[in-house]
């Protein structure tokens, strides 16, 4: 999962940084919808620029006095050539979950996730280049910036895949071999 690291980071994002929030009493367990545009920037993919949009919901759910959060959702992206005009788009869909979390006393929160996931590259005629669908735990990693009940200023400084399972392929290829 590359970008679909950054999706999935940014969908989890409302729902990991409130994992450090609060104790089981603090954490709603109702599903709350999450719409998150984002772009055009820069792309990891050759300079390429990428926009898109990821909606979906997320949940705290409170184990052992800390909330572990649900997500699950889908995203729609564009990624441009400048250059030329050209563009590819990619779709994907995930679920993703806590299987544990810890906070220090600096309040940094590590969480290890895990959950299903797929996506799917088209060229600009709608023909399908490229498919991936697996398994994918990673580890987050976010600072509560010495505010742990505003879940708003916190910061993921990190998103590790410690395990992928599945079909895959090396994201950028396919998207700068259609449009590069």
């Amino acid at each position: 999962m590359t970008r679909f690291h950054a999706m999935t980071a940014a969908a989890a994002v409302s729902g990991l940084a409130l994992v450090a929030a609060g104790t089981a009493s603090a954490a709603p367990v109702h599903w709350q919808r999450s719409v998150f545009p984002y772009g055009p920037e820069p792309s990891f993919c050759g300079g390429l620029t990428q926009q898109g949009v990821d909606t979906g919901k997320f949940r705290m759910v409170p184990r052992a006095g800390i909330g572990h959060h649900e997500a699950e959702g889908n995203y729609v992206e564009t990624w441009t050539n400048l250059d030329t005009g050209d563009f590819v788009t990619v779709k994907g869909s995930y679920k993703e979950h806590t299987l544990h979390a810890t906070i220090d006393p600096d309040g940094i929160v590590t969480a290890l996730s895990s959950g299903p996931g797929a996506v799917t590259v088209y060229d600009s005629d709608g023909h399908k280049l490229a498919h991936r669908a697996g398994l994918t735990r990673a580890v987050y990693v976010v600072d509560q910036m010495g505010t742990p009940a505003d879940p708003d200023d916190d910061v993921v400084l990190s998103r590790t895949p410690v395990k992928q399972t599945g079909q895959s392929f090396p994201f950028c290829d396919p998207i700068i071999a259609a449009i590069g």
